[in-house]
């Protein structure tokens, strides 16, 4: 699978119905990959969801619950 930019991720996630998703929470594009969780997180909460960082403590976010 490729890189993805945000925004080519968030509208792969208008189309399909996500079970499971891993993100780097620094992404190109105009949105964070946090933001990405938090569209796939709000309708389908029980969504696995990953986020990861080699750059970002998790303390300076608010990650999706």
């Amino acid at each position: 699978m490729s890189l993805l930019y945000s925004d080519e991720a968030l509208d792969i996630i208008s189309e399909q119905t996500i079970n499971l998703l891993f993100t780097a929470i620094q992404k190109p594009g105009k949105h964070s990959g946090v933001d990405v969780a938090q569209v796939v997180a709000d309708p389908l909460p029980k969504a696995g969801i990953t986020i990861a960082s080699g750059k970002l403590a998790t303390a300076e976010i608010d990650l999706p619950a």
